[in-house]
């Protein structure tokens, strides 16, 4: 078994803004639990609360969902001669999806350059921006008129080591991709 772990499914503005909905619904929920367990063991102070009162509490297990999603990598894994397409939690496998190999023959690694504009950029620059490079890997079949995506990431010695992996593992050719009609 081969697994190869990328990296979040997060950008870092993307993952600010999610740790700020968990620290707000972690908060709210746990507080909401502890009254409602309060309210159970029948605290005088919240006799009139009703448990429609309690709805809150379902935002502790969306917090520690949301935790979960942060914690999160994509990766592949492969097993037995099959393709996974997996999420890793801290190395173990969260879920996975098996890719079909049939009639794919090569595996192909795309590469894309782009711009990406910042967020909050100031008045006078407002094309002020970064550049961003993906790099894509790709099942193909012998004339490559079938695309099969697997994965991206930014870095292109993970991408280049990923194929050579997969390659090696699943017999799969690594060529240029050159669709043939």
């Amino acid at each position: 078994m081969k697994k190869i772990i990328f990296s979040s499914n997060f950008t870092t503005f993307q993952k600010i803004f999610l740790i700020m909905i968990f620290l707000v619904l972690f908060f709210l929920g746990s507080l909401m639990l502890l009254a409602m367990i309060l309210w159970i063991l029948g605290a005088p102070e919240l006799e009139h609360y009703s448990i429609s009162t309690f709805f809150l509490v379902i935002l502790f297990p969306i917090s520690i969902g949301i935790l979960v999603m942060l914690f999160c990598k994509k990766g592949i894994l492969i097993k037995n001669g099959n393709l996974y397409k997996t999420q890793f939690f801290f190395g173990k496998v969260l879920k996975k999806k098996q890719l079909s190999l049939d009639r794919i023959t090569d595996i192909s690694l795309l590469s894309f350059n782009g711009t990406q504009k910042f967020a909050w950029s100031s008045m006078a620059k407002p094309d002020q921006g970064y550049e961003v490079k993906r790099y894509e890997l790709y099942l193909l079949n012998e004339n490559h008129t079938v695309k099969l995506f697997l994965i991206s990431t930014s870095k292109k010695e993970l991408a280049v080591d990923s194929i050579n992996i997969i390659a090696q593992e699943l017999g799969l050719v690594h060529s240029v991709y050159n669709p043939r009609f």
